[in-house]
C-alpha cells in the first residue's frame, strides 16, 4: 500500500472508456486482509457505480461490488493505466469504432489476432489485427454476475500502426510502441511531481486547487 502511493497516489487520469470513467484520481485506502492476503482500494469512485476499484493481494486492479464477487480486470495497475492510453489513441485514430453488447460479443472473431500484452488483461483485454483493435470488457460481467453486461468495442481503419493511413511514420522504428508512451506518460507524472513539491516549499497552508477530468495533476 505504501509503495502505491508513492508511485500512483493522488494521480488523476482521464476518464476510463468504461466503468463510468475508473477511479477518479488514485488513493489508497481501507485496507483489509483476508486468507488470500491484503486488499485496499485504489481510488474513489468517478461517478455513482455499484462497485468499488481496488488492489488485489499480488498487485491486480479490479472491481469489488457489495454482495458480489471480486473481479480482477488488469494483473497490474500498470496494465489499467496502458489499457487507458490504448482505448484513447484508438478512439483518435480509428475510422469507424463498433460497440457490442451482450450476447453480440459472442460473434466477435477474434482468429489471425494477436493478444496486447501490454495491458496486462484479465478480465478485460485487448487484442491487435490486422487493421483494428478490439477491447473486450468482462469485468461487470463477472463482478454483477451479469452476463448481458460483456462489452466489446472494435476500433477499425487502422493500419499496422494502429493509426489511419494519413498518420503513418516514414520509418518503422519511428513509430513509438505503447511502453515508449506509458513511458513518457511515467516521466511527465515524475517531472511534475519533483516541480510541484519545489513549488510548495514554501507554502505548506495553500491548496492546490480543483483538478478537472481529462487533467494529470496531484492532490
Amino acid at each position: 500500500m505504501t509503495a502505491y502511493q508513492n508511485t500512483w497516489g493522488g494521480l488523476h487520469l482521464p476518464p476510463a472508456p468504461m466503468y463510468d470513467g475508473g477511479p477518479h484520481y488514485f488513493q489508497p485506502d481501507s485496507p483489509e486482509s483476508d486468507s488470500a492476503g491484503w486488499w485496499f482500494e485504489a481510488g474513489p469512485q468517478r461517478t455513482a457505480v455499484p462497485f468499488t476499484f481496488m488492489i488485489g493481494p499480488s498487485g491486480e486492479f479490479g472491481i469489488q461490488a457489495e454482495r458480489a464477487r471480486w473481479a480482477a480486470l488488469h494483473s497490474t495497475i500498470e496494465g489499467w493505466v496502458e489499457a487507458l492510453a490504448l482505448a484513447d489513441h484508438a478512439s483518435v485514430c480509428a475510422r469507424r469504432i463498433t460497440r457490442l453488447m451482450g450476447d453480440e460479443v459472442d460473434g466477435v472473431d477474434l482468429d489471425g489476432y494477436e493478444p496486447v500484452l501490454e495491458v496486462m488483461g484479465l478480465a478485460d483485454t485487448w487484442w491487435r489485427g490486422p487493421d483494428s483493435l478490439v477491447a473486450l470488457y468482462t469485468g461487470e460481467a463477472k463482478g454483477l454476475d451479469f452476463p448481458g453486461a460483456r462489452v466489446a468495442v472494435i476500433y477499425s481503419g487502422l493500419d499496422e500502426w494502429g493509426s489511419t493511413a494519413t498518420q503513418r511514420p516514414m520509418r518503422r522504428h519511428a513509430q513509438p510502441s505503447i511502453q515508449c508512451e506509458v513511458a513518457m506518460f511515467h516521466f511527465c507524472y515524475g517531472f511534475m511531481r519533483a516541480a510541484i513539491q519545489c513549488c510548495l516549499r514554501g507554502q505548506h497552508e495553500e491548496g492546490m486547487g480543483t483538478m478537472k477530468d481529462g487533467e494529470i495533476g496531484l492532490l
